[in-house]
């Protein structure tokens, strides 16, 4: 029996380096866009329609396991991800916090050290905390904030650079 496999992006990009994975490995998923509750009831139709299981990363991957019957495969945010993205925030201002989920930026502070930056870290729990949090923070002084999807978005709302965190082919792969 052949799965059903629906994948789930939080973000434009991670969509399109889904579509070029399966056309390279010969795969045959629905790859579609939604981010956090939008994701969720992209995740519900794939199930009414018979998706067998759902891959999808950070909070969304964790909003979606909550709503849906079928398993939930987590794309993997990497350590070097991350440090990619840390990377970049450094060239864009000297304040810097991490946002996210703990499924995707837990053990960050570890980083520090290795790039030579202070970061804050800002954990959420749930997708209506970040508004708060990250508005919060850029009051309190961070110019950069480095996160998902959510976060970026968020962050240019209130006048600080966002960098997203972007996940790379080799994580898809992992997941599929």
């Amino acid at each position: 029996m052949e799965l059903r496999i629906g994948l789930v992006a939080p973000y434009p990009r991670l969509a399109e380096l889904a579509i070029e994975v399966c056309r390279e490995l010969g795969e045959d998923l629905e790859v579609r866009r939604g981010d956090l509750s939008a994701g969720v009831e992209v995740a519900r139709e794939m199930q009414s329609r018979g998706v067998d299981v759902v891959i999808s990363r950070g909070g969304t991957a964790l909003a979606i396991e909550q709503a849906v019957d079928i398993p939930v495969i987590p794309i993997q945010v990497t350590g070097f991800d991350i440090v990619r993205a840390i990377h970049a925030a450094k060239q864009l201002g000297g304040a810097i916090g991490v946002v996210g989920f703990k499924n995707v930026i837990y053990g960050t502070e570890g980083i520090q050290d290795a790039l030579g930056v202070s970061l804050r870290l800002i954990y959420l729990e749930h997708e209506a905390d970040a508004e708060e949090q990250i508005a919060a923070a850029v009051r309190g002084g961070l110019q950069v904030i480095v996160g998902d999807a959510i976060s970026a978005r968020i962050t240019a709302k209130y006048g600080a650079k966002g960098v997203l965190i972007e996940s790379g082919k080799e994580a898809i792969i992992n997941s599929i």
